[in-house]
């Protein structure tokens, strides 16, 4: 009897809600979807919840742009996600399709997302034991093709690192030297991410990105080695140690190509990381102390290639996250 009668209670407030979207009513609308939202969360029908958030969202998002509507729609978009949380509810097809449809809506400008993604990555972390530490690739590529789609390459760069999506991420990162590069910079657009790729183990996927891109480029000019970019050869080089382990290899690369890796500072500082966890090389920069080690490496990861809209600011990257 209880529960018909909250039943009753929730279809009136919906009955209700309704008839002030008709009318066009969104700030007592914006109230009354916050309030079925709390009753089907104190009810444990998050599913309920989920989908009402959702409904909500799309309905102010869709609206003539206005600050109100957005803050409206970005408020029911971040609780589209805390019900998938509370409730722990799967990362399934229907959930990114949603969530991709709430970031485009959401439109350009990194702020305008910065919330909703960093909540649905936290959520992504909870999906998956195997995804625990930076989130789930699906969602992570989900958001990626969003700022892609937005030209947002930065961002897109970096949830790109945790998407296994390697022949995508070549393709955008082909876009993003022919677009904010010069010829001679090809090999930047292209580092950053295979040594980033190597810091997170991920040997296979920064491969497959390497070979796509050589081959995709069309300001490349050979596909197959030796470059005429001196980095892109310590690159393959590189990949080559590491999928066979050769210590000496790796020392010797570091030497020979020291003055190719000067071009960026980042770079020595990834190196003394992938020495570390593929090579099982002690860092001298880590025994050193303040200032060397994982610590500047994250700087630089942060400043470089992680915008807000990664969901993940540099305080919230610890040493034991990339272990």
């Amino acid at each position: 009897m209880a529960s018909e009668r909250k039943v009753a209670r929730v279809e009136r407030l919906t009955r209700k809600l309704n008839d002030l979207l008709a009318r066009g009513d969104g700030y007592e609308a914006h109230q009354l979807y916050k309030t079925i939202f709390f009753r089907y969360s104190n009810h444990q029908q998050h599913g309920d919840a989920a989908k009402l958030a959702f409904d909500g969202a799309l309905y102010f998002l869709s609206k003539e742009s206005n600050s109100a509507s957005l803050t409206s729609g970005q408020e029911l978009a971040c609780m589209f996600v805390q019900a998938h949380s509370e409730g722990e509810l799967p990362l399934d097809d229907i959930v990114l399709d949603r969530i991709k449809e709430l970031l485009t809506l959401l439109g350009p400008g990194e702020n305008s997302r910065e919330t909703f993604v960093r909540q649905a990555v936290d959520w992504s972390k909870s999906c998956s034991s195997e995804h625990s530490k930076f989130g789930h690739p699906r969602l992570h590529r989900v958001v990626a093709l969003t700022c892609w789609q937005f030209k947002e390459f930065a961002a897109a760069r970096w949830h790109f690192l945790h998407a296994d999506s390697a022949n995508e991420c070549a393709a955008m990162l082909v876009e993003f030297s022919r677009t904010k590069g010069e010829r001679s910079e090809i090999d930047l657009f292209l580092a950053q991410n295979v040594l980033h790729l190597l810091v997170l183990k991920k040997i296979h996927q920064a491969k497959m990105l390497f070979e796509r891109y050589v081959s995709s480029h069309p300001d490349m000019g050979t596909q197959q080695p030796p470059f005429l970019l001196p980095l892109l050869n310590f690159l393959w080089f590189l990949l080559a140690a590491a999928e066979q382990n050769l210590v000496a290899a790796f020392k010797v690369l570091r030497d020979k190509y020291s003055p190719s890796l000067k071009r960026d500072e980042s770079y020595e500082m990834c190196l003394d990381r992938i020495g570390e966890r593929i090579f099982n090389i002690p860092s001298v920069s880590a025994a050193g102390g303040a200032g060397g080690g994982i610590e500047g490496l994250l700087r630089s990861f942060t400043s470089n290639m992680a915008p807000s809209t990664s969901g993940m600011s540099q305080a919230e990257i610890r040493e034991e996250d990339v272990d």
